[in-house]
């Protein structure tokens, strides 16, 4: 895990960017990102939106997610991420 890496799992992170302003009011939207290597030079990240599900489901749906791709992408998982967010769901 890299120091850029804000959820303490591989391919999921949680981000924060800004909205379009409304009557020059900037806000802010969070979410947790999946990301995935369909093939070799190609990357690909479906948003789950803290807003919509919660911080806990959003979390919850990116691992999800994520774990499905992983499951696609190498024929199995990688047990040592799934072990540290169990870890990170148990404390979320």
């Amino acid at each position: 895990m890299t120091n850029r890496n804000t959820s303490g799992v591989v391919g999921v992170r949680r981000r924060v960017r800004g909205r379009k302003p409304v009557d020059g009011v900037q806000t802010f939207a969070a979410y947790y990102e999946a990301c995935w290597s369909p093939r070799p030079g190609k990357l690909q990240r479906k948003l789950f939106s803290v807003d919509q599900l919660g911080e806990r489901g959003a979390f919850l749906a990116a691992c999800a997610f994520r774990r499905e791709r992983e499951r696609e992408m190498l024929g199995g998982e990688i047990r040592a991420n799934w072990a540290a967010a169990a870890a990170k769901i148990l404390s979320v």
